[in-house]
């Protein structure tokens, strides 16, 4: 997968999942947004919508970690 193929992929996850905070399935969208960091772990927008995710679902060990 080409640099730009990844990149495109993972702003298409970020997106899905942000739809999928706003419709308050909350659970899906931690694992939505698992993926992009999979593709990129570096993702830091990613990673501080996931962090922001586990804080609310009270789950601060996670959230610190991300």
């Amino acid at each position: 997968m080409t640099a730009i193929a990844r990149l495109i992929a993972r702003i298409r996850l970020r997106c899905l999942a942000y739809v999928t905070v706003l419709f308050g399935r909350t659970p899906e969208a931690i694992g939505v947004y698992r993926q992009p960091i999979a593709l990129a772990p570096q993702d830091v927008v990613a990673r501080a919508a996931l962090g922001n995710l586990y804080a609310e679902s009270d789950d601060l060990g996670a959230a610190v970690s991300e």
